[in-house]
């Protein structure tokens, strides 16, 4: 019995065991060794018992056994394996594997994560001698690194139906190409940084206890083929597919907290205004004044369910005031703040709510961004515990548990509300969300944080599972009743890496950048280590004058297919040829969105090579960005060769930026003359 996809067919034996897979890439077969599915239940192991039948459609086989049911589906490029269990009896379930199978003619397996400081597991390639398998679970915690089990921890009554994780197979053809990766910084290896790419000014050594980043932190060096990344990355390409936009073309928008718009500001609207940009969102929560995730406003955290009610508060005097480190903003409440009544309907104070209609009037978007996880004072019950029964914090506010899903269901209901009020295009989350403490900027360590509460539904000290199920569905609750929105996680998410992103747009990328050279060194590492798709890069608009901002313009402009304004919302109000010259390249980028969504990265990771770019081939044509980061001039030698999806046509380069001009081939090279710290665009066309 076979299930044939795109670039794989499995062959099963009579007992739906799978017995070998064919690459259809390479025309090989590897021999696999199926051990089975078990269900590990109040310490007593289940196995499938006798084959019942098998149901065989196009796209699928269902093995229906006595004690559960495995499905093998075929996706675009990949197949995927699911696990489906009927509880005979009230039990708890504490193990399930999902996989277990040796591939014994591999010549090696090897397991993948994602190269970050919290290893979130992405693959396993079976290597065998000119192309490959690479399997994995679909889930961010697993027991093993090469066998796909998974501990849920989760209680089933009598008759109700358990639905595992999924395990997921395809191929791949070795290019000999190999890639060598660290991980994004800090590793064994030192990179050769340029004096401009500074570490300090970025959001790295948040993650670290006292801002100290250590020399090295466990990223081993690791070598990949380029094939089995680029495998990789078509998978993950099906799996989260592409969230739709607010609009179409290359959408920018304004990220206040970035440009430090603390305040309420018409200005800030006429500036958007100005620029053709029609979103933006203020440096603070829930369009409040508090302006970081460790203080959520009152007539957020004093709010009332069933029914919902939002309270009216007194006004209160704020002071806004920066931290050294110029990422976190701190308020200063000088007034005594007191609920006075409740309303049925959320309202922004009165400066933000005056600055949201006035953009209206202009066309233009004010959105916010919150807590995924805040805290309600009249809602103790919810708060995640630790052991001692001592509530988790987040630079020291409070944290509800995303496991009870009564408090996901009523912060679902009040976020929808907090939207349909002003209805914005965006929004946005920042601060703790899975149970994990990301950075150890005010923490002792990271690590796991797991609720020991025995009234969330979950078992104590066992939250993790049935988190993260609760937060896949409230994200996926939020694209549904809002499917044209953009949806952006900042920290909160990171642990779970890639397979984070499902309903999303992005997130924000490893670490905070430092500089455009940072920009692209980050989302090199996101294509490589977690093979992000390229339009779910994070990408953002760091400059202080003109000649910084073009540099940045373009970095952002060949790194995603949308991006956000940060620092350089300053130099956009302010300079007209830095306006004249935004409005240039988001034309060009929204002529040419098609090709940014697909990115090949050429030479080497940037701060590692002298000239670092990317190629943006469609049918054998497109796009090809170099950018310097040397303070010496210097001269890309560009091998066609190199550059997947050329063929062997005669090509003209003609450069674009940053003046027009030729470039003539000799034997399938050009030779670019970049200068320093600068930028060239070039298209790549056939003679015909």
């Amino acid at each position: 019995m076979k299930l044939c996809g795109k670039y794989l067919t499995i062959v099963f034996d009579d007992y739906g065991n799978a017995v070998s897979f064919e690459n259809k890439l390479t025309s090989e077969t590897y021999s696999a060794e199926d051990k089975g599915e078990f269900i590990l239940a109040d310490g007593r192991c289940i196995e499938r018992g006798s084959l019942i039948r098998a149901d065989v459609s196009d796209d699928k086989i269902e093995f229906v056994y006595y004690g559960f049911t495995v499905s093998w589906t075929i996706k675009e490029s990949y197949i995927e394996k699911t696990l489906v269990f009927t509880a005979k009896e009230q039990m708890t379930v504490e193990q399930v594997s999902v996989f277990d199978c040796e591939f014994s003619d591999a010549e090696d397996i090897h397991y993948h994560d994602d190269c970050t400081i919290w290893h979130c597991p992405l693959c396993v390639y079976a290597r065998h001698s000119i192309g490959g398998v690479y399997y994995g679970l679909a889930y961010p915690y697993w027991d093993n690194e090469t066998s796909m089990m998974f501990s849920p921890w989760i209680k089933l009554e009598a008759g109700e139906i358990f639905v595992s994780e999924k395990a997921f197979f395809g191929v791949y053809a070795k290019t000999g190409k190999i890639v060598s990766s660290h991980g994004p910084y800090p590793g064994a290896k030192k990179l050769k940084y340029h004096n401009g790419f500074n570490l300090e000014r970025s959001g790295l050594r948040q993650h670290f206890a006292g801002g100290k980043v250590p020399e090295d932190v466990g990223i081993p060096e690791e070598e990949q083929d380029a094939g089995e990344i680029s495998a990789m990355r078509e998978f993950f390409r099906d799996y989260l597919g592409e969230p739709s936009m607010p609009e179409d073309g290359y959408f920018v928008w304004q990220n206040g907290w970035w440009a430090g718009l603390n305040c309420a500001d018409r200005k800030h609207v006429d500036v958007m205004k100005r620029i053709g940009v029609r979103d933006i969102m203020t440096a603070a929560m829930y369009f409040g004044h508090a302006n970081h995730p460790s203080c959520e406003p009152n007539f957020i955290k004093d709010v009332l369910f069933d029914p919902l009610r939002f309270p009216t508060v007194t006004d209160k005097k704020v002071e806004v005031t920066t931290l050294a480190d110029g990422h976190h903003h701190n308020e200063i409440v000088t007034e005594a703040e007191a609920v006075i009544s409740y309303t049925d309907e959320f309202a922004a104070p009165d400066d933000y709510d005056d600055m949201i209609r006035y953009g209206r009037e202009k066309g233009v978007y004010i959105t916010s961004f919150s807590t995924p996880n805040n805290a309600y004072y009249n809602y103790p019950e919810w708060l995640s515990t630790d052991v001692d029964g001592k509530p988790y914090e987040y630079f020291g506010t409070k944290l509800s548990c995303p496991a009870s899903k009564d408090f996901m269901d009523h912060h679902f209901e009040m976020l929808t509300a907090v939207i349909d009020k002003y209805k914005p295009r965006m929004f946005f989350f920042d601060g703790r969300f899975m149970g994990f403490r990301e950075i150890a900027c005010g923490y002792p360590s990271i690590g796991e944080d797991p609720c020991y509460s025995d009234c969330h539904g979950h078992l104590p000290g066992k939250s993790r599972y049935i988190e993260w199920k609760n937060i896949e569905d409230f994200k996926q609750k939020l694209r549904e009743r809002y499917p044209d929105m953009c949806f952006e996680q900042y920290y909160g998410l990171k642990r779970g890496s890639t397979w984070a992103l499902t309903s999303l747009n992005s997130d924000e990328n490893y670490y905070e950048v430092s500089c455009p050279d940072d920009l692209r060194f980050q989302a090199w590492h996101n294509e490589m280590d977690r093979f992000r798709p390229t339009y779910m890069h994070f990408a953002n608009i760091m400059a202080n004058n003109f000649d910084e901002f073009k540099y940045a313009m373009i970095s952002a402009v060949s790194t995603s297919a949308y991006c956000q304004i940060a620092s350089g919302f300053h130099v956009l109000a302010e300079s007209d040829e830095c306006v004249e010259f935004f409005k240039k390249w988001r034309r060009w980028a929204s002529e040419n969105s098609r090709y940014l969504r697909h990115k090949e990265n050429l030479f080497g990771c940037p701060g590692d090579v002298k000239i670092d770019g990317s190629a943006h081939i469609i049918d054998g044509e497109g796009w090809v960005f170099l950018f310097n980061v040397m303070d010496t001039d210097e001269i890309c030698r560009l091998e066609l060769s190199e550059i997947t999806g050329i063929d062997n046509a005669v090509y003209k380069a003609e450069q674009v930026y940053p003046c027009e001009a030729e470039y003539t081939q000799e034997s399938g090279i050009f030779n670019i003359s970049v200068t320093s710290h600068n930028a060239v665009v070039l298209r790549l066309t056939k003679i015909v």
